[in-house]
């Protein structure tokens, strides 16, 4: 079942005396990669096959990471689609009760639009668009200064918005009680590019029921179905509180795959929800979303009532959670070449997260769940682990080739069940351990 062997990169870490010794004592196959110089080029598009590549190194995009300076693919000031020029809140909320399917409606790059109080709807087929990362462009900012009023609604399908910055009231660890979404909706093929998202408090990015498969494996098999704990998933787009998890003791499992069980020698095949199901479900890339911390939410972006969505290449630092879903029947997402930075300091810090969903048969974890070619840095006190599935999905979570900096417990975590999560071929630390088989912890 491979060698047991302590993670090589452990001694380099002041916290050493913190790391649980049944962590470093589980079986594991391993071995170990050359070091790096730099933990990631973010406009790197790189030609090697991806199964030879860890973390978001194997960025596919040829854009940059996150965004901004050297992002090509957004939207310049002269295109002929844009039927509104518009700098100040009176001219965005005319803007957009005017606009039409298949226009754009242009943000100046030196604007301040202060939208406090206020919410916009966004009807389907238009786009609002500014210049981040243009010359040096911050893009146009779109802000509240007080939370309670969510600032976008989307009510049709086909919306983009590219370029702009959205900034919330809250962008500390505080609990406060009118909390705040930046952008909802429950349509299809929304797009979201080249945007930054920060300071708000309950989530950035909420999308709701857009999965073409969220009742295919659960309306015949699935019994009575109720929120688990408190995530009633509000109309607001909220997934509700995540509460803290247990702290780890005599109870806790930690377990490692046996390579019997394991993708590569059963032959595994991943037939759940398609990158391009996950893609018209909500296509989210090429953003820098950060300081959405507020305790027990803190959401960069939020799966919620089968919601699905392709999350490509963005960049989370300081929220509590980077990706995070209520776990209903079709619910599920698609994470490839996104760094998640270091700052993580809220409570129960961990980076990408699947609540669960009870049912009649048991706790699920939506449907499908793919998280690879991901860079994790964090590697903070506060953090439990980086991925959390608090269910069994139905169809499987598929972790692989991400590279995780998280060294003082196993990346993974599930709870609610112990099947149908897989975690293959990851690189741990910066010593760049390859962990070819597991681990995850059961708790």
């Amino acid at each position: 079942m491979g060698v047991r062997k302590r993670l090589k990169g452990l001694l380099i870490f002041a916290f050493i005396g913190s790391i649980f010794t049944s962590c470093a004592h589980s079986a594991r196959e391993t071995r170990s990669l050359d070091k790096s110089p730099n933990h990631v080029n973010p406009s790197r598009s790189v030609s090697t096959a991806e199964a030879d590549v860890y973390g978001a190194d194997a960025n596919k995009t040829g854009q940059p990471i996150g965004g901004g300076e050297g992002y090509t693919g957004g939207i310049e000031r002269k295109d002929s689609q844009i039927k509104f020029t518009v700098s100040t809140s009176a001219e965005l909320v005319k803007a957009l009760s005017l606009a039409q399917a298949g226009e754009i409606i242009w943000i100046e790059g030196d604007s301040d639009i202060d939208m406090t109080r206020r919410s916009l709807m966004v009807k389907g087929g238009v786009t609002i668009a500014s210049d981040r990362g243009s010359d040096g462009s911050l893009g146009g900012r779109i802000y509240q200064t007080t939370g309670g009023a969510r600032l976008f609604t989307v009510n049709g399908e086909n919306v983009r918005l590219t370029g702009l910055r959205i900034e919330g009231p809250h962008k500390e660890t505080d609990s406060v009680s009118d909390t705040s979404v930046a952008l909802y909706c429950s349509y299809r093929n929304l797009e979201i590019d080249n945007c930054e998202f920060f300071g708000w408090s309950d989530a950035a990015i909420g999308i709701a029921g857009t999965g073409i498969t969220s009742n295919v494996r659960s309306d015949k098999t699935l019994g009575k179905e109720e929120f688990t704990k408190k995530m009633d998933n509000d109309d607001a787009g909220n997934i509700g509180e995540c509460t803290d998890y247990n702290p780890v003791g005599k109870d806790a499992n930690i377990a490692d795959v046996d390579p019997k069980d394991s993708a590569a020698d059963t032959k595994i095949t991943d037939t759940g929800i398609s990158d391009l199901e996950m893609k018209a479900g909500a296509y989210i890339h090429h953003n820098y979303i950060h300081h959405n911390q507020m305790e027990g939410l803190g959401y960069g972006i939020t799966l919620s009532k089968g919601g699905v969505a392709l999350v490509e290449a963005n960049y989370f630092d300081n929220c509590r959670h980077a990706i995070a879903g209520t776990g209903a029947p079709g619910e599920g997402y698609e994470a490839r070449y996104n760094i998640c930075g270091p700052n993580w300091i809220s409570t129960s810090p961990h980076n990408f997260d699947m609540h669960g969903f009870k049912t009649g048969y048991g706790i699920i974890a939506g449907d499908t769940i793919r998280i690879h070619h991901n860079t994790f840095m964090g590697n903070t006190e506060e953090m439990p682990t980086c991925i959390a599935i608090r269910g069994v999905p139905s169809n499987g979570a598929y972790i692989f080739n991400n590279w995780f900096y998280f060294t003082k417990d196993v990346p993974v975590w599930q709870t609610g069940g112990t099947e149908k999560v897989y975690s293959e071929n990851n690189i741990i630390g910066v010593e760049r351990e390859l962990v070819e088989i597991g681990q995850i912890r059961y708790y």
